[in-house]
């Protein structure tokens, strides 16, 4: 069941969508630091849309500033 969850960019607003992105970007660097490259391979929009799901539901989801 993997593919089904994609952002509408179109829907959402920019800072929405930035966010979005950081989340997806540093989902990737999490992975690639933590279990390798090849670990990224598996990264989809499907773990990215968890990944923001279970941000939202902590009180301080802090968010840093920085490139790949």
């Amino acid at each position: 069941m993997f593919g089904y969850v994609r952002p509408l960019k179109g829907e959402l607003k920019v800072r929405e969508y930035e966010m979005y992105q950081a989340a997806y970007c540093g989902l990737c660097a999490a992975m690639k630091r933590r279990y390798g490259g090849i670990s990224t391979l598996l990264l989809n929009y499907d773990l990215t849309f968890l990944a923001v799901l279970l941000l939202s539901l902590s009180a301080h989801p802090g968010y840093v500033d920085k490139r790949c």
